[in-house]
């Protein structure tokens, strides 16, 4: 469709082919290079390996908004099509496995309208019943477009560290208190004294082969961890997952950088974390540590933080720390976060009447689980020794 706007010649496009998606590598790229707030899942390389290792083999459908203001190309929104049973959903496309929901839009562009050109597109001509977005910043040019009548069906937090107002780590450590430094300080300590104590930093695209057995030892360390506390993700035991997280982080023709830190203790990894260099700032992307008790009950995952954080903060970056609220996060973010939100929005009747299905049935197990849980409370302990 193409239209004038105040800005010249407006021209909004769907790409739903393979080959046409492939074609936007270094617009995308340049796109992405403007905007100061994108994020690493909003580049061409994570939508690229998203769509090739996971959502294709899911039998998903491209489904990708473009924006081009004069033949510039100033907003990209990649989405994927899927169908679940007689209804079919649009969300964004990606790994489902924690990632922000947001359009990319050039900030020297007209924001606001060629936002509300990229939803209009979605929403008339997908041809989906349900819009499914989640993890929605309240801070996103995304949030602004979704129509105040709609209300999220669920929340989070992504909490973040501003080291704007930050001359130096020391300066930062004032902030988090005397007895925290003491206590990481402690940490530390012990963790050096149990042998050979090395922080290393790996860049993943110039040392792909320590990069993948790294994040071999994570994907293991992270899928004990979910078994231990009954929270698998279907993400966390995929293969598609592992190839595809191998696959992003060790692309050369990534536009932005891919890093593992990590501290070793006797060639031992301790605690690894993988975190994505952006233009302003750094996504912490994913973080496993060593779950032998020896290791853990000295936090080694805060211990290296401070390696880390503080290479960020000298290097003027500030800190994503992605959705979830862990204590970790809030600690290093002072409390600073932005709201997230998870959208399921109708967009026909069939749509409506599956959402509506599908929330009496969530209310009705929620019953039945709840009258199951103060059922069983209330039986008396068998002795079966008697």
């Amino acid at each position: 469709m193409v239209e004038e706007g105040d800005l010249g010649r407006i021209e909004t496009s769907v790409i739903t082919d393979e080959t046409d998606f492939k074609s936007l590598q270094q617009e995308w790229n340049e796109l992405w290079q403007r905007v100061s707030s994108a994020a690493f899942s909003q580049s061409y390389s994570f939508c690229l390996h998203s769509w090739e290792e996971i959502v294709k083999a899911k039998g998903r459908s491209l489904f990708c908004v473009t924006i081009r203001e004069n033949k510039r190309l100033v907003l990209v929104w990649p989405m994927a099509i899927s169908s679940k049973g007689p209804f079919k959903i649009v969300r964004s496309l990606g790994p489902d496995s924690g990632e922000a929901s947001d359009m990319l839009v050039d900030p020297e562009s007209d924001v606001d309208s060629n936002a509300q050109l990229a939803w209009n597109a979605v929403v008339n001509t997908s041809g989906a019943d349900i819009l499914k977005l989640l993890y929605v910043k309240s801070n996103s040019v995304l949030c602004r477009r979704i129509p105040k009548t709609y209300e999220a069906t669920g929340c989070d937090s992504s909490p973040y560290a501003d080291f704007s107002d930050q001359d130096s780590w020391a300066e930062f450590c004032e902030l988090i208190g005397a007895n925290s430094r003491r206590k990481l300080n402690r940490k530390l300590k012990r963790l050096s004294e149990m042998g050979e104590f090395r922080f290393v930093k790996i860049d993943t695209a110039e040392d792909p082969d320590k990069a993948t057995k790294l994040i071999d030892w994570m994907m293991g360390q992270k899928q004990q961890w979910a078994s231990h506390k009954k929270k698998n993700g279907p993400w966390l035991s995929s293969e598609e997952y592992h190839r595809y997280l191998i696959k992003l982080t060790t692309d050369p023709a990534n536009v932005q950088r891919y890093v593992l830190f990590a501290i070793l203790i006797k060639d031992v990894p301790i605690a690894v974390k993988l975190a994505a260099f952006n233009t302003h700032h750094v996504d912490l992307i994913f973080a496993a540590y060593n779950s032998e008790t020896i290791y853990s009950k000295y936090s080694p995952g805060l211990v290296l933080d401070t390696f880390w954080m503080k290479e960020v903060l000298e290097d003027h970056l500030n800190i994503d720390f992605g959705a979830g609220g862990e204590a970790y996060k809030l600690f290093w973010s002072r409390d600073f976060k932005h709201d997230m939100f998870n959208y399921e929005i109708s967009l026909t009747l069939i749509g409506k009447i599956a959402l509506a299905g599908y929330h009496v049935l969530s209310r009705f197990r929620d019953v039945i689980s709840s009258s199951f849980t103060k059922t069983t409370k209330t039986v008396p302990h068998t002795n079966h020794a008697l």
